[in-house]
Parts: C-alpha cells; structure tokens; sequence
C-alpha cells in the first residue's frame, strides 16, 4: 500500500476506530493514542515486510486497535486490582487500629503515672494500714486470718482495707481528672482497683 492510500485509509478509518477504542477505554485521550499506535504498529509491520499481501487493511488494522484496547484494559485491570489489594490492606489496618484504640484503656496509656501514684498513696499510709492492705490484696488472706495474724479484730481490718480503697480511689480519681479522663472516670478507677497488682 503506498503512502497516499494509506493517507486515505487513516482519515477514512481513524474517526471510526477511535469511537471504537473510546467506548471500551471510556477515554477520549487514551483512545486517540491506542489509534495512532495501532496505525504506526501496521506501518512498521509492513516496513519490516511482516505483512504480505493483506486483502482487507482496515480488518487488519482493526484487530490491531482491538488488540492494543484488550491490553490496556488489561494493563488497567492489573492496575486496578493491586489498587484495590492496597485499598483493602489499608481497610484492614484501619480495621486493627480501631480494634486497638477500642480496647486501649486509660490504665495502659498511663500505667507508668498510675503505678506512681499507687506507690505514693501506699507509702503515705500508716504502716498497720499498708500491711493490712498488701495481705488482702497480695496474699489474698481473708479479714479472719489478717486479724489472727497482726493480732487485731476482723472489724479494725475491714475499717483499714476502706480506708486503703478510699485514699487509692481518691487519688486514682484527681490523676485521670488532671490526665483529661472525662465521664468514666470512677469505673476506670474501679478497673484499676480491680486489675493492677499493688
């Protein structure tokens, strides 16, 4: 085919394969392209003398735009999924930190300002007061055997052991107070009271 019949062929053909390419592309630009290198991919192919004696030229031609649309959509396809891969693993990471953030409580956050401020409550306690409160909390000794033990009544202990609850309560309730812990904050004390070993 000589250079004015090609000339011919692409105005002739061009519009029509573009609209082709644009509907499958869904892009005018990207199509345009996907046309202009179908029909530098022919002329080539016939320089290289690849094409012989090719009856129908704008069929040949055709498949050739049809081709480079299936790769670019292809390519786009790929594209795509590991856009999404990467969308879904950020989803999924989102995902945990909410989990994290969920289950995240103020004794984790300030566990190093908690177990100071324990610390001080219990040294600032009378020593009988402090003794009877590590052999409830620690030994898990019961009123009875505390009393037999430190030789005073079951009624003294139990007054003691509030008296401990109370300091540590107060205490635990003026730190999340000055650390920004808004409504809550006696439950959170309780879970600490509950929870952390004094």
């Amino acid at each position: 085919m000589g250079p004015e019949n090609f000339s011919e062929l692409f105005e002739q053909y061009k519009p029509r394969f573009e609209a082709m390419a644009r509907s499958y592309v869904c892009d005018r630009v990207v199509a345009e392209d996907l046309v202009m290198e179908s029909f530098c991919i022919y002329l080539e192919r016939c320089r290289e003398g690849r094409i012989e004696d090719c009856p129908n030229v704008a069929a040949y031609i055709f498949m050739i735009v049809k081709n480079q649309c299936l790769n670019w959509l292809n390519r786009r396809k790929r594209a795509l999924n590991i856009a999404q891969e990467l969308y879904d693993d950020h989803i999924r990471q989102i995902d945990l930190e909410i989990r994290s953030l969920n289950g995240l409580e103020v004794e984790e956050l300030f566990a190093p300002e908690i177990e100071t401020a324990i610390r001080q409550t219990l040294e600032r306690m009378p020593e009988l007061q402090r003794e009877i409160f590590r052999l409830f909390r620690y030994e898990g000794c019961s009123y009875k055997e505390i009393a037999a033990r430190l030789g005073v009544s079951p009624a003294k202990i139990d007054h003691e052991n509030r008296k401990s609850i109370r300091m540590l309560r107060e205490t635990l309730s003026r730190l999340l107070l000055l650390l920004g812990y808004g409504p809550g904050v006696g439950l959170a004390v309780d879970r600490i009271l509950t929870h952390v070993r004094f």
